[in-house]
């Protein structure tokens, strides 16, 4: 092995793994992405907003963007199992 390909090796862009190896109903979802993965008919943007400000739904911020799981959605709903499994 020569030492232009140890360097280029060595120069080589970390690995970054992605949040796709959870399962859906783990993963940290926007607000708009977990009504659309709940469909609009049984949840609405404002109604998760309203829920997670009092307190019914915990949510995680990172940086300046606000998270929720569907599992957390879905307790809260009184939803348990595996509603999502697939």
């Amino acid at each position: 092995m020569n030492t232009s390909s140890i360097l280029k090796a060595e120069n080589s862009a970390p690995k970054t793994y992605s949040l796709s190896i959870l399962p859906l109903h783990e993963r940290p979802l926007t607000f708009r992405q977990a009504v659309k993965a709940l469909g609009d008919d049984n949840i609405s943007y404002q109604k998760l907003l309203r829920a997670v400000r009092a307190g019914i739904i915990p949510s995680y911020k990172l940086h300046n963007r606000e998270y929720v799981r569907l599992c957390d959605i879905l307790s809260a709903m009184g939803i348990e199992g595996d509603y999502y499994a697939s």
